[in-house]
């Protein structure tokens, strides 16, 4: 039962890193666009 708990957090941890890259993504290529676009 306990090696659950291990599994949940690194599936938890893994799974924020992704949407934490993406969000990272997303901001870097809005400020780079801005800064194209002049605005």
């Amino acid at each position: 039962m306990f090696h659950l708990i291990p599994l949940c957090f690194f599936l938890f941890t893994s799974w924020l890193g992704y949407v934490y890259r993406i969000y990272v993504h997303l901001v870097f290529s809005l400020f780079v666009a801005g800064r194209l676009g002049g605005y």
